[in-house]
C-alpha cells in the first residue's frame, strides 16, 4: 500500500526527468535539499517534462506550507521484546498496547481473526525463565552496533579525513595567493568557503561523538552484569539497553494463543 511518504519521495525523485541524485557525504534519507546533494544529468531518457516537474514541485511546496505535519511525542518503549514477537496464526508482529498487553497487529486491523492478546508481564516472564535456564553464568556480550551506528562510525572516519583534506586545501590556497596565482579577492572567497566547510564539519563531528559515546556506555553496562536474567530484571538498567540485549540473543518469538505455545528462536 502506498503511504504519504512514498508519494512524497516519488514526487521529489529527479530520475523521472532524466537526472540522478547523489549525496556523497552521508545518507541524506528524505532531506531532498541537503547542501551536499549533487543532481546531474543521467544517460536515461526522461519520462516527465520539466514543465510538469516544476508544476508538481510548486504544488508540493504549497501543500506543505498550508498543511504542516502533525508533531507528536515519541511513544515510550513498553517492552524489551518490542519487534521480536510474532503471531503464530498470521506471522505479523505483536505490538505493545497502552493497556499493558501485546496484541497481533493483523488482529488490530482486522486481517487476523483470532485474538493473540497476552499481557506484557506474562510474556516477558515466560521468556525470562527460558533465558535464565538457557544462558547461565557470566554474560559475555559485545555490543553489536545497529546499521545506523555503523554508518555513524563510517561518517566519523569520513569527516575526520575531510578535516585533514581541508588543512591541505588551506595550505594550497595560501600558496596560490603568495605565488600570485590568485588575487586577494579570490583568496578571501576561497578562505571564507573553507572556514564554513570546517565549521559545518566540526558541528557534525560533535553530534557523532555523542552517539558513539552512548554506544560505549552500553557496553560497560553489559560487562557489569552477571547474567542475561539479571540485566533484564534490573529496574536501574535503561530499557534501550535491555532492548539491545534481547535483540542480540533472540531472532524471533512466536506466540500461538490457541495452542498456548511459545517458540523462541535464538540467533
Amino acid at each position: 500500500m502506498f503511504e504519504n511518504r512514498s508519494i512524497d519521495y516519488i514526487l521529489n525523485n529527479p530520475v523521472y526527468i532524466g537526472k540522478l541524485r547523489w549525496t556523497p557525504t552521508e545518507r541524506a534519507r528524505r532531506n531532498f535539499n541537503h547542501p551536499d546533494t549533487i543532481v546531474s544529468e543521467g544517460q536515461h531518457e526522461p519520462i516527465i517534462g520539466i514543465d510538469l516537474w516544476e508544476k508538481a514541485q510548486e504544488a508540493v511546496k504549497q501543500i506543505k506550507e498550508l498543511y504542516k505535519p502533525r508533531t507528536r511525542e515519541q511513544a515510550p518503549m513498553r517492552s524489551w521484546l518490542k519487534g521480536l514477537v510474532r503471531c503464530g496464526n498470521c506471522g505479523k508482529l505483536l505490538c505493545a498496547t497502552k493497556s499493558g498487553s501485546f496484541q497481533c497487529n493483523g488482529y488490530s486491523v482486522g486481517t487476523c481473526k483470532p485474538s493473540s492478546s497476552i499481557t506484557i508481564n506474562k510474556l516477558e516472564g515466560v521468556v525470562l525463565e527460558e533465558l535464565k535456564s538457557t544462558f547461565k553464568g557470566e554474560l559475555e556480550i559485545k555490543v553489536v552496533p545497529k546499521v545506523s551506528e555503523v554508518e555513524t562510525s563510517n561518517e566519523f572516519d569520513f569527516l575526520t579525513d575531510k578535516l585533514k583534506k581541508l588543512e591541505l586545501r588551506e595550505e594550497r590556497i595560501k600558496l596560490a595567493f603568495q605565488d600570485g596565482i590568485d588575487t586577494l579577492d579570490e583568496y578571501k572567497t576561497n578562505k571564507k568557503t573553507l572556514v564554513e566547510e570546517r565549521r559545518t564539519t566540526l558541528e557534525k563531528l560533535d553530534k557523532i561523538n555523542i552517539t558513539l559515546v552512548g554506544v560505549n556506555e552500553d557496553e560497560s553496562i553489559y560487562k557489569r552484569m552477571e547474567s542475561v536474567h539479571a540485566l533484564l530484571t534490573d529496574d536501574s538498567i535503561a530499557m534501550e539497553v535491555k532492548y539491545k540485549t534481547a535483540h542480540f540473543l533472540i531472532n524471533t518469538v512466536t506466540y500461538t494463543k490457541q495452542k498456548n505455545l511459545l517458540e523462541i528462536e535464538y540467533k
